[in-house]
């Protein structure tokens, strides 16, 4: 699949704005999720004998991450699909951002409906 980048050439400077602040939000928010993670490994570690992997694949806040992850690759699948030719990563995040991201968390943060 060829890469195309942008959705569409009119927008592009705003779509550019977009990826920029997205992956400046992204790698700050990688970023202090990683430093939380590996402080609460340390403190696990001194109570127990886990390997530090273990626990970070136990964490929400990990689950949380490889879930929203999971969810931008899908959106980039089927944008590119549509076009047919590969959006990129960047791109993926931002328009997923913009369009689909508080409800898909809206919809994870809702107490599922117990069945009887």
């Amino acid at each position: 699949m060829r890469k195309c980048g942008n959705f569409s050439e009119a927008g592009a400077g705003v779509l550019r704005r977009q990826v920029f602040f997205g992956c400046v939000r992204r790698l700050l928010v990688h970023s202090c999720a990683r430093n939380l993670i590996q402080t609460q490994i340390q403190v696990l570690k001194m109570d127990q004998n886990t390997s530090g992997d273990d626990l970070l694949k136990n964490s929400s806040l990990y689950r949380e991450f490889q879930a929203e992850r999971d969810e931008i690759l899908k959106h980039k699948w089927l944008e590119s699909e549509k076009l047919g030719c590969d959006i990129g990563f960047e791109s993926a995040l931002t328009d997923w951002i913009v369009k689909h991201r508080s409800k898909w968390r809206r919809g994870r943060l809702q107490p599922k409906p117990k069945s009887d």
